[in-house]
């Protein structure tokens, strides 16, 4: 489809999927050190990249077929304790 045209066009769909899941997992270490021990990317309340960031980071953590990106979402405490700031923020509740 058109996602996966796009993917190769900009040369991700080409990789291969451990090379895919080592750049994200880069992503998601600088991510986390950018995030630290703040409760949000800028400061005490979420700003518009914290929705960036919990969309990806909360996707990846809950897709129904777990990968390596998960597996690196799962390496940071910081950011599992962000996803769950995030989900009460926002007031969604994954268990339901």
């Amino acid at each position: 489809g058109k996602a996966i045209k796009q993917l190769k066009g900009h040369g991700l769909g080409l990789q291969p999927e451990p090379r895919v899941c080592a750049l994200a997992a880069e992503d998601l270490a600088a991510l986390a050190a950018t995030l630290g021990d703040g409760p949000f990317l800028f400061g005490e309340r979420p700003c518009s990249y914290d929705t960036t960031l919990y969309a990806f980071t909360s996707s990846a953590l809950r897709i129904a077929h777990p990968n390596g990106v998960t597996d690196a979402v799962k390496q940071h405490p910081n950011l599992l304790a962000y996803i769950e700031r995030m989900d009460a923020t926002l007031g969604y509740d994954p268990s339901a």
